[in-house]
């Protein structure tokens, strides 16, 4: 009965060893670049639709046949001969000793990536493949999402060493530049680049969006209106992002002396949103800290966002009102994204924000007052959160 069961505990064995050597082996020469795209992913420094895109572009995984079968069939004969007669001389219980048993233990699956350890594996990357175009992107999206912005700028010049010519690193390096600047003002070598990125790509919707910014700084706000139109102009008559667009349009226009612009039907449609299974809410209510009443003119500008916790510091969903209007109750949702293709819905985890802009500008300035959320999931359909602008920024 003993050898009954020894010969099928063998086979059993055996089982773990044959298997896999007839199995197809997958070869992926691209392995340590798709498990950064994936990381890059999950920390939202991609969107699905670049991920896809930039996973296209590496190298197919290579299968290989499997091993011949008469290779299979001396390993069962020796394995099994050298299990059975192994056991006579030595005997069995010893193989049960629970410090064998311990050593012999596969270690435990290592946890994921910090976004800290994903930077530095890619760092290393880099080094051994410095023209790795793709790799300094990302490496430069990653330091951005944690706001180390000398680091992003160098990353990203880097990018354009290797492609001088791609409008999407020119606009990254752009919005770097801008980013490291005094009081994060385009420089005009920023501009130069965006104008680029424009000429080799003329319907690039970030470099338009940037140089309406970059017209604003400069208190161009009329060249700013049309700068946007131009944008609006490139949007699905049905993108809910026209919605926002048009009021941040209407307000350049209103600094301008000009008249506003009018909504059409289809704009009006989507601003009130399909709600559906899949999309999520966010009711915020928002107030000023009575401490800094002082600092703040009726007419200043209030944006309240939400972006993603980790990745570009973008917002998914963001409305605007005047410090008049506050406390305010506000409702973020799919209806409120700031740029196509990019939704709160499409977000895992984010955070939200309420900022006075002193200047009415979108980009962060010292001086203006803000409050920002810890990062919280998005699992319910509905989340009410409570926000005090509190916080100058230096």
């Amino acid at each position: 009965m003993f050898w009954i069961l020894a010969t099928l505990l063998i086979g059993f064995a055996l089982l773990f060893v044959l298997v896999p050597l007839f199995k197809p082996i997958r070869l992926d020469a691209a392995s340590e670049q798709r498990q950064a795209l994936v990381r890059a992913r999950s920390a939202g420094v991609l969107s699905a639709d670049e991920f896809d895109a930039r996973s296209a572009q590496l190298p197919p995984i290579e299968v290989q046949p499997h091993a011949p079968l008469w290779i299979g069939g001396l390993l069962m004969v020796l394995l099994s001969t050298g299990a059975l007669l192994g056991y006579q001389h030595f005997g069995a219980p010893q193989a049960l000793d629970p410090s064998v048993v311990a050593a012999s233990a596969p270690a435990g699956a290592e946890g994921q990536m910090t976004m800290a350890e994903a930077i530095s594996a890619l760092e290393a990357r880099l080094a051994q493949s410095p023209d790795d175009v793709e790799g300094w992107m990302l490496l430069g999206r990653s330091y951005r999402s944690e706001e180390r912005f000398a680091d992003a700028l160098r990353a990203f010049s880097e990018a354009q060493r290797v492609a001088p010519n791609e409008p999407d690193v020119l606009v990254d390096l752009a919005e770097a530049q801008a980013l490291n600047a005094a009081q994060r003002i385009f420089p005009q070598s920023a501009l130069d680049l965006l104008q680029h990125a424009i000429a080799l790509q003329p319907e690039h919707q970030r470099a338009h969006w940037l140089l309406g910014i970059a017209d604003l700084q400069a208190g161009r706000p009329a060249d700013a209106a049309s700068r946007w139109e131009t944008l609006l102009a490139l949007l699905p008559e049905d993108a809910s992002a026209r919605v926002s667009l048009i009021e941040q349009i209407n307000d350049a226009r209103q600094n301008a002396g000009l008249p506003p612009l009018q909504m059409t039907a289809s704009t009006t449609d989507a601003s009130r949103g399909t709600p559906g299974q899949g999309t999520h809410q966010i009711h915020v209510k928002v107030s000023l800290d009575p401490a800094l009443q002082s600092q703040v003119n009726p007419e200043d500008i209030v944006f309240v966002f939400a972006r993603a916790a980790e990745g570009p510091r973008m917002p998914v969903a963001v409305e605007r009102l005047t410090a008049a209007q506050l406390p305010a109750e506000i409702t973020l949702d799919d209806a409120d994204n700031a740029m196509p293709n990019l939704s709160l819905s499409q977000m895992t985890q984010v955070v939200v924000g309420a900022r006075i802009s002193k200047s009415g500008n979108a980009i962060p300035q010292p001086g203006d007052l803000e409050a920002i959320s810890p990062a919280f999931p998005l699992t319910e359909q509905v989340r009410e959160l409570e926000l005090q602008i509190n916080r100058v920024i230096e």
